[in-house]
């Protein structure tokens, strides 16, 4: 979902490799839940096919949270930049 996300911002062009989109994308989502942008409410193990997990936590593939308004000025403050 968040590499779909960054694909239709077109930030993923600037996060060529996998460890520089992970490290971008753990890094908004922990700055989100911290400034309460997102809400999680759940989260399960999910299979294979359902990616890395929340911060690489295989137990936690398949999420159910709530997105707010806030997260809007949070992720246009994240500049995919020096993420190698």
């Amino acid at each position: 979902m968040m590499r779909t996300f960054a694909q239709y911002t077109a930030i993923a062009s600037a996060l060529e490799t996998a460890n520089s989109f992970e490290k971008w994308m753990d890094e908004l989502l922990g700055a989100a839940f911290k400034k309460g942008a997102i809400e999680l409410h759940a989260a399960e193990s999910g299979q294979a096919r359902h990616g890395r997990g929340l911060f690489g936590d295989r137990q936690r593939k398949l999420i159910n949270w709530s997105i707010y308004p806030e997260f809007d000025a949070l992720f246009l403050a994240f500049k995919p930049i020096n993420y190698e």
